[in-house]
């Protein structure tokens, strides 16, 4: 469908996305996660100076026009379309840091003990415990440790991690921070 799009428009619109979204019932960033994956693929016209600022514009805001569905409650997208990702009073202003704030009174263990009791675990294949990573990490010798977020996210379809570094990246700042601050780490990665 997407190649189909692409070589009757010239490249994919976001009402096009929008189309093929609610046609297959896929939401319109998992379209666009898919379709950027392949670099054949363009959102925006071929270079025409006809094309006015306000139809470019509109096309660039593809990627954060996800909206959620009826029923659907997002958590770690939540801020996704509602925020400026490259401003920190954005996401500020939908309180943002505040789970820093609250880690920041808590001791390391208490943090981990909240992150298990949440059931919090990794997303692959085997699920295991974030709360026993964290542990595990915390009670590792050593004055350095490091935290690192895996960005590279090779599933086009598995567009979570991607949409969030994105559209959110505070919000995976602020989770690096509590889990540096909750397993001793001094050094993050991205």
């Amino acid at each position: 469908m997407l190649q189909k799009a692409q070589e009757t428009e010239t490249y994919l619109s976001p009402e096009t996305i929008r189309e093929i979204s609610f046609f297959l019932d896929i939401s319109e960033n998992e379209i666009y996660s898919i379709a950027s994956f392949y670099p054949k693929f363009r959102f925006s016209p071929p270079e025409d100076p006809s094309l006015s600022s306000a139809h470019t514009e509109k096309v660039e805001k593809v990627k954060c026009e996800s909206k959620p569905r009826p029923g659907e409650t997002r958590i770690a997208l939540r801020n996704v379309g509602y925020i400026d990702p490259e401003k920190i009073d954005h996401y500020i202003a939908r309180e943002g840091y505040s789970g820093l704030g609250k880690a920041l009174k808590m001791t390391p263990e208490e943090v981990i003990e909240e992150v298990n009791l949440s059931g919090l675990r990794g997303r692959g294949g085997a699920g295991f415990s974030t709360a026993e990573k964290w542990r595990s990490c915390r009670s590792e010798p050593g004055n350095e440790k490091y935290l690192i977020c895996n960005a590279a996210e090779a599933d086009p379809v598995a567009c979570t991690a991607r949409t969030l570094l994105e559209s959110d990246p505070h919000a995976v700042l602020e989770g690096m921070l509590i889990a540096a601050y909750a397993t001793g780490a001094t050094k993050g990665l991205i």
